[in-house]
């Protein structure tokens, strides 16, 4: 995955790093657990692509936590992240390259109500420092771009049903389209909610996107599964983004670090000043 793409944990913790920013969406909003009952029949499911996304995407928002994992293309950039709507709170995971403050090649971040935990190895007896005031309660990407893709996909005009195919152990529904950016920017009706499509356009135009193939696998339960986004830049070179999704409602709690773990972000960095 190139950097500059994604403002997903690879970027995410890069960024947390040098300065504590980081791309953050909106906490879900209501509750739910995944349940095993088949929504429609499989006509429905054949012919009505943007119902079957619209269902999905909002029952799949009502999960209490579930795990998201990302690569690129070929299964480059591996990053498992864990999500939890209420309290929001995330675990995040990412092979890097070895360095002191990583030296097992592996960034790990939490975000707990608001405060993101970073871990390091570069202060003896402490485990993580932390920063303040996280956007969005302490739910970065963790979540994915279910939202995202599931919206596009909902209020593109070529999207299609694939085939049915399994994903894991369990039987799902695979949909197609093609975005065109310009005109998902443009869009007007009500299969994309504004808040996520902006977000989505704009990511795409601060990357110079001009279109995507989105891929969405829906499982009987009306729980996606899976995504797969292959984008294309005005200079037509392609990116690669998947995310697999699983554990709905069944994630461990996530909470903060023990307090005597952990130093705040002036404190990390006045350690590192003075060696």
């Amino acid at each position: 995955m190139r950097a500059v793409r994604r403002d997903v944990i690879t970027v995410a913790l890069a960024a947390a790093l040098a300065s504590g920013v980081v791309g953050c969406q909106d906490s879900k909003s209501s509750e739910g657990k995944a349940d095993d009952d088949t929504s429609g029949g499989t006509e429905v499911r054949r012919t009505d692509p943007a119902g079957v996304l619209r269902t999905a995407v909002k029952k799949t928002g009502t999960q209490a936590s579930y795990k998201t994992i990302q690569t690129g293309e070929n299964g480059t950039g591996r990053s498992d992240m864990l999500y939890q709507r209420n309290p929001a709170a995330t675990s995040m995971t990412s092979v890097t390259e070895k360095s002191a403050d990583a030296p097992d090649g592996m960034i790990r971040l939490l975000t707990v109500g608001g405060t993101m935990y970073i871990a390091s190895a570069k202060v003896p007896g402490k485990s993580w420092y932390s920063i303040q005031g996280m956007e969005g309660g302490g739910a970065p990407r963790a979540a994915g771009y279910i939202d995202e893709y599931g919206g596009a996909l909902a209020a593109t005009e070529n999207t299609r049903w694939v085939a049915e195919e399994t994903v894991g152990d369990r039987k799902s529904d695979h949909y197609r389209g093609t975005v065109d950016f310009a005109a998902l920017a443009a869009y007007k009706g009500t299969a994309f909610p504004k808040e996520a499509r902006e977000r989505y356009t704009l990511l795409a135009k601060r990357n110079h996107l001009k279109s995507a193939v989105i891929d969405i696998w829906v499982g009987k339960d009306d729980l996606v599964l899976k995504a797969r986004e292959t984008s294309t830049d005005t200079k037509g070179k392609k990116d690669v983004l998947n995310e697999e999704y699983s554990h709905f409602g069944t994630v461990p709690r996530i909470t903060a670090p023990p307090a005597n773990q952990v130093l705040t972000s002036d404190q990390w960095l006045d350690a590192q000043a003075h060696g």
